[in-house]
């Protein structure tokens, strides 16, 4: 239980989760959560990273009913021993957001992402990436509800949050610019989402090149965008350029 040995082994399981392997990540930590809890208490805040990282990996494979006693702990343990104005409660109010929503209950899920925007800006500021994150949160519950008339204007206000504090044409700017569009398609918005898209694959690819996921993420939307929207030649320049 060295703090050395304990940064590792959560580092190990990041790495993991990043790779999505998710299940040697929640072995690695379950293991380090056994101990910690033994030795620290299931309250200490070593051990609370370790749980919240084990429910998010639950979360992330879909085992929704083991990932929820967990979170749930984390949540109530971090509100009570850091204050509800912690960064680490914030993140736990997130994960439960997220766990919510893919329990599909919605009005949970937007009752505590609605609790976390309004923390997050009151103690980091309105432009803060974690609050920006918050807003992207809501937005998710809302395109995830088919609430797109909802979910569409918060996407003008994170990007022009986000351009006060980093450059307008970094690559988070433009994956949102890309999710915008989707929403704008489903809403059947086709020129304004041809201009989010098109502004998105330039951003990618001159930062990424055209052969990254990312950029090729985009391409695609192009393509069902123009299927969609019955534009037959574009659609076919750009599945020229997939190939």
């Amino acid at each position: 239980l060295h703090p050395a040995t304990l940064t590792c082994g959560n580092t190990l399981a990041s790495v993991y989760n990043d790779l999505g392997r998710f299940d040697d990540g929640i072995a690695l930590l379950q293991g380090i959560a056994d101990s910690q809890t033994q030795v620290l208490g299931a309250d200490h805040p070593q051990t609370l990273v370790s749980l919240n990282n084990i429910g998010f990996a639950l979360m992330q494979l879909g085992r929704l009913d083991d990932a929820a006693p967990i979170i749930e702990h984390v949540v109530e343990a971090r509100t009570r021993i850091l204050g509800d104005t912690h960064p680490h409660t914030f993140a736990s109010l997130a994960n439960l957001g997220a766990l919510r929503r893919k329990q599909e209950r919605y009005d949970e899920a937007e009752r505590i992402y609605q609790r976390n925007l309004e923390l997050n800006t009151k103690t980091l500021g309105e432009d803060h990436p974690e609050t920006i994150y918050c807003l992207l949160d809501l937005v998710r519950l809302y395109m995830a509800k088919e609430e797109f008339a909802s979910a569409e204007p918060i996407f003008g206000d994170i990007l022009t949050r986000r351009a006060r504090s980093m450059p307008a044409d970094d690559i988070f700017s433009a994956r949102i610019q890309e999710m915008h569009a989707t929403c704008l398609m489903e809403m059947q918005r086709f020129a304004e989402a041809e201009a989010a898209l098109l502004e998105a694959e330039q951003q990618l690819e001159q930062h990424l090149g055209p052969h990254d996921p990312r950029t090729q993420s985009t391409m695609k939307h192009l393509v069902e965008l123009y299927r969609q929207w019955d534009r037959e030649a574009s659609r076919l320049a750009w599945e020229n350029r997939l190939k």
